[in-house]
């Protein structure tokens, strides 16, 4: 059984956003994101680790469901 990581990298959540579709997010804007305290992150060493539940609750399911909103408004 493969399980979800519970702790991402910018370069984590880079992929999963382009895999939803969001081909356009850079890596600088996710590490901004960590920097501003959009996302939930500790820095170690030079490198963010982002709690990947702070990151689907606060970015993911939004973009989702304004995905969702607007494929509904076009059909």
């Amino acid at each position: 059984m493969k399980t979800k990581k519970q702790i991402l990298q910018p370069h984590d959540v880079e992929r999963i956003l382009k895999e939803e579709g969001w081909d356009n997010i850079a890596r600088s804007t996710i590490t901004r994101w960590c920097q501003s305290g959009k996302l939930q992150a500790n820095k170690f060493n030079g490198h963010y680790y982002i709690n990947r539940a702070h990151f689907e609750e606060t970015i993911l399911e939004p973009l989702r469901a304004a995905i969702g909103t607007e494929q509904s408004e076009t059909h």
